[in-house]
Formats: structure tokens, C-alpha cells, sequence
């Protein structure tokens, strides 16, 4: 699974792999709607959000389709990351459940 965490205002603090020709310093800091398409934006911001304020975690699944046209399906767990019972951060596990 690609595993990442964010900050507050969704900027990537941690991944743990990205795709071809990124390197990982390439998307450091960067928010993580750069990488989403555009469909898909406003419901990860909403449940980003969601996450946030509630402290809850969730489970959303989302179609991508890649560069070549290709749709992809991916299931992704966002949750909490805490520190003093107040959430500092999130983080994103997502993985290609399109097979």
C-alpha cells in the first residue's frame, strides 16, 4: 500500500513511494491534491476535513483514471495522527483494489 501522512493544511510530510519519475523529495511539502485528479479533489478535501475535526477514521474509495485512459479503483483509510488527545496530522493508506 502507499502510505502517507499529512499535515493540517494536507501538505505531504511522509510517503513512502510515488510514482515514476517523482522522487520522494519531489513531494514532500507539496499538497496532496497536485496528485489527484481533479474529480477527485473535492471529496478527498471533504474527508480530510471530516477526519480533522472528528478525530474519527473513515474509509472512502475512489476512481482514478491513469495517463493511458485506464480507470483504476482505490480504497483508501484516512485517519488521525495524534499527540495530546488533539490531532496533529493525517494519514492516508491507499491501495489498487481494481483487480
Amino acid at each position: 500500500p502507499a502510505i502517507t501522512l499529512l499535515d493540517l493544511d494536507h501538505n505531504i510530510t511522509y510517503i513512502n513511494r510515488t510514482v515514476p519519475d517523482l522522487t520522494i523529495e519531489d513531494v514532500i511539502g507539496t499538497p496532496i491534491y497536485d496528485f489527484l485528479p481533479d474529480e477527485s479533489k473535492t471529496k478527498m478535501k471533504k474527508n480530510l476535513e471530516f477526519v480533522a475535526e472528528t478525530a474519527e477514521e473513515i474509509q472512502i474509495e475512489t476512481e482514478y483514471r491513469t495517463i493511458k485512459g485506464e480507470s483504476r479503483t482505490f480504497q483508501s483509510f484516512i485517519g488521525p495522527v495524534n499527540s495530546s488527545n488533539k490531532v496533529i496530522g493525517l494519514t492516508v493508506v491507499s491501495r489498487d483494489i481494481s483487480i
